[in-house]
């Protein structure tokens, strides 16, 4: 997309992520335009994103109204619509998309849009960060989960009932660690 070279651009990858460096995570930070547009791209993992505009909520970047597309390699283009997408502003932790595995946790900062195996079937499922409903305000996320059979991605309401009003810390071989204080 021609638009990466005029998005304020910071991108970092881990050379280890899992205990056995099979699957490295990698990120990048893109910020959204001011029309409340930006595209971001991890290895064949692409994501853009439209919404009615975002603005600065509780320290973070808020995008409301968001129509995100996201594709990879094994997965064709979808859409979501969201009321409210949340990014981490420049010069904080995090990401905008994440790829890889979560079992050290979200030490790096909070992501906008993860990329990673929840259910321990081997493929990808998907987190986007869509509020502040985790403890004590921290981000809250909608769930899809992979369907090999379609080959899209399924909202799991379920899985975001078990960890409404908590937090995650970290997600290691299909069981999700929660908190709470």
């Amino acid at each position: 997309s021609a638009r990466f070279d005029s998005l304020s651009f910071d991108s970092m990858s881990f050379d280890s992520m899992s205990p056995d460096a099979s699957t490295p995570g990698a990120w990048v930070k893109v910020t959204p335009d001011a029309s409340g547009a930006a595209d971001a791209r991890v290895r064949d993992a692409t994501l853009s994103l439209q919404s009615d505009g975002c603005a600065d909520e509780r320290g973070r970047v808020v995008c409301r109204n968001a129509r995100l597309r996201i594709a990879t390699s094994t997965m064709r283009e979808q859409s979501l619509t969201l009321p409210m997408l949340v990014f981490t502003p420049a010069g904080q932790p995090g990401g905008t998309l994440y790829r890889g595995r979560l079992d050290k946790g979200f030490a790096d900062g909070w992501h906008s849009v993860v990329l990673t195996d929840i259910d321990a079937d081997g493929d990808e499922d998907l987190l986007v960060w869509t509020g502040f409903d985790g403890n004590y305000g921290d981000p809250s996320y909608r769930y899809a989960l992979y369907d090999a059979g379609s080959g899209r991605l399924e909202e799991s309401a379920t899985l975001a009932a078990l960890v409404q009003g908590h937090s995650i810390a970290r997600i290691v071989d299909g069981q999700v660690f929660i908190w709470s204080r």
